[in-house]
């Protein structure tokens, strides 16, 4: 049995690059990910871009775009996740293993693009984004059970700031 570490160790897997969607307005969607506190990179008629702290992306397209990938069900508009690996070595890798049983398609900067058992499309590429810093000691937090903190305030902050894209949740038959 190979475990999700020892998948990422062997695929030099390091994290969500970026997660695409589809949106029939783009003006709901930028204000969306303004609000949820993702810093905005790139904002035309066609297409948003919004960032986490580390860079990680979410990549916003007209549902319409005629070369946006098809949504997943009808009720849904995620179109794609791609995910960051250490090398161009292990995107080959991946590519090779993939093309065993599955179409695999590669853009001109060298992500590779396919489809699993279930219909989600997936990318793959080197990741080029920065790696999480070592941060201090985390803030002790207060929980059922658990109180750490005592006669000291929480941490109040302004407004979200994601810094990572931590995990993807996809609902699948079987």
């Amino acid at each position: 049995f190979q475990g999700p570490f020892e998948i990422c160790r062997v695929t030099g897997f390091v994290g969500i690059d970026a997660v695409v969607f589809g949106a029939a307005n783009l003006a709901e969607a930028r204000k969306l990910f303004a609000d949820f506190g993702l810093t905005k990179k790139q904002d035309t008629k066609s297409r948003l871009v919004f960032a986490t702290e580390i860079g990680s992306e979410i990549v916003v397209r007209h549902s319409s775009a005629k070369d946006l990938p098809p949504p997943i069900n009808p009720h849904s508009q995620f179109r794609e996740v791609i995910w960051g690996v250490k090398t161009a070595k292990d995107v080959a890798r991946i590519a090779a293993d993939l093309a065993r049983d599955r179409a695999v398609t590669s853009d001109r900067d060298g992500t590779i693009h396919s489809i699993d058992d279930s219909g989600i499309r997936f990318g793959v590429r080197v990741w080029r984004h920065r790696n999480e810093p070592r941060r201090a000691a985390a803030l002790p937090l207060n929980a059922p059970g658990a109180r750490h903190r005592v006669d000291a305030p929480s941490p109040m902050y302004e407004r979200a700031k994601p810094f990572r894209i931590g995990h993807i949740v996809f609902a699948v038959p079987d």
